[in-house]
């Protein structure tokens, strides 16, 4: 006899299987899906990266086509603009140091071997790129800063009256010396800078604030080296090419590990 079907109830060849659960996180990684690292979508960091590099460009492009003959004169006239670029070249690196410190202490404090990985990536980029290459480069060009006349020869050995003032020989300058006047390409201020707030900014992107301070600090401390007269237009743009590299770095690595333990769909 064929099994009558209950009114309302679904024949068993129309049921759907039951899905797979998500397996459970990994050790060492109890907050998996934590709002602290979002990641990027596929085809997003492009445009969150442009959008981000906008406003420096365009603060770049307004000192360059605007502001650079008359910079001298710009920096004595407006004396508390001038003070407060002052304070952010001398303490949003360092601000910024303490938040990726405070990241890598609540990851350490919640097991979270993602966020550690990421603080490790970005601390890899400050010593790689921010430190040692932007110094080597430094004492390569040997470009003198605003106002300084003459080019230092890469690598200058010389001694007596021929040393130019302020330098004690290449490995001196690239560890004792950054403000040296013949230091001036490219800007490691910039580098730094934008090292430390370009991953904040495109991995936290939908809290719309993070991304505002994130862009705003990094367009003050490249427009204060302008303003100030500690670069040439040419270092900063070298400075943010090389800081775009070691963020968005950053940025690939957190990403992939987003996506290698999102849970099968």
């Amino acid at each position: 006899m064929e099994k009558k079907i209950r009114r309302g109830s679904v024949p068993e060849s129309r049921m759907e299987p039951p899905r797979p659960s998500s397996p459970p996180p990994a050790k060492g990684d109890s907050t998996r899906h934590s709002p602290l690292v979002e990641g990027c979508p596929k085809g997003g960091v492009v445009s969150r990266y442009l959008l981000f590099l906008l406003p420096v460009l365009l603060g770049i492009g307004a000192f360059h086509f605007g502001m650079r003959e008359h910079q001298a004169v710009l920096k004595e006239t407006y004396a508390a603009f001038t003070t407060f670029l002052e304070f952010c070249t001398d303490y949003l690196k360092t601000f910024f140091y303490g938040v990726w410190a405070l990241l890598f202490v609540h990851a350490l404090w919640k097991k979270d071997a993602r966020r550690q990985r990421m603080c490790a990536h970005y601390l890899g980029m400050q010593l790689l790129l921010a430190f040692l290459l932007v110094h080597l480069l430094k004492n390569m060009f040997g470009m003198p800063r605003p106002g300084v006349e003459g080019i230092l020869p890469a690598f200058f050995q010389g001694s007596g009256e021929s040393v130019p003032e302020g330098y004690r020989g290449i490995l001196w300058n690239a560890l004792c010396i950054p403000q040296s006047r013949h230091q001036s390409f490219p800007s490691g201020h910039t580098t730094d800078i934008l090292i430390s707030t370009l991953p904040l900014a495109l991995l936290f992107w939908r809290r719309w604030h993070i991304p505002v301070l994130c862009c705003g600090c990094a367009v003050a401390v490249v427009f204060s080296r302008l303003w100030l007269g500690n670069h040439h237009v040419v270092d900063t743009l070298a400075g943010v090419a090389l800081g775009s590299v070691g963020g968005l770095w950053v940025v690939m690595c957190a990403s992939r590990d987003v996506m290698r333990q999102k849970p099968d769909s």
